[in-house]
């Protein structure tokens, strides 16, 4: 990680760490959580999209909203 020096102006104004870092320590735990969160979207996504308002939803709403 590259070293970064900043004036008094500079922090006075405000520094954003996250546009001079954005490969930091925490890179990889955030990039599991994104990854998770975009898997979890995924099955919701399929999960309204294709089942809930689908043919399965249609014929057994109720069983669908609650299958394994």
């Amino acid at each position: 990680m590259k070293r970064r020096d900043y004036s008094a102006a500079q922090l006075t104004a405000g520094v954003n760490l996250a546009d001079d870092f954005t490969v930091n320590p925490f890179s990889a735990a955030f990039a599991k959580v994104d990854a998770a969160v975009a898997e979890k979207q995924k099955y919701e996504t399929r999960q309204i999209k294709e089942l809930f308002h689908g043919p399965a939803g249609k014929a057994d709403a109720d069983g669908t909203a609650y299958r394994d």
